[in-house]
């Protein structure tokens, strides 16, 4: 396995060593891993700014960390299916999902 990068932290850390703990990934797959890797560590990062969420009986005011928390929980969902990894790793170790890609690829017509 490839030792992650220092400059990762525990939640960073901990999912690279779980995916190359099981998995054989290229160069190209190892990038998006480690932008994974940095994305769990901003939220991380993120979950200790938000703070408490503050209502008010005139309504909800919210803490603005909350809509960068949620914009990056899901760029990490996408930077994980990005490296389309088997979702019942125990039956496929070491083999990768070879799924076509989302949305339009090409276009149609004259």
């Amino acid at each position: 396995m490839i030792e992650p990068p220092e400059i990762l932290g525990e939640s960073g850390d901990r999912l690279w060593r779980s995916v190359l703990g099981r998995f054989t990934l290229d160069d190209h797959e190892r990038v998006v891993l480690y932008e994974a890797c940095r994305t769990a560590d901003l939220i991380d990062v993120l979950e200790l700014e938000r703070g408490p969420e503050v209502l008010s009986k005139t309504g909800a005011k919210i803490n603005p960390v909350f809509g960068e928390l949620r914009q990056q929980r899901i760029a990490l969902a996408r930077q994980i299916a990005a490296l389309r990894l088997p979702a019942d790793p125990e039956n496929t170790i070491g083999k990768k999902q070879h799924r076509s890609l989302r949305g339009v690829q090409q276009i149609g017509g004259a």
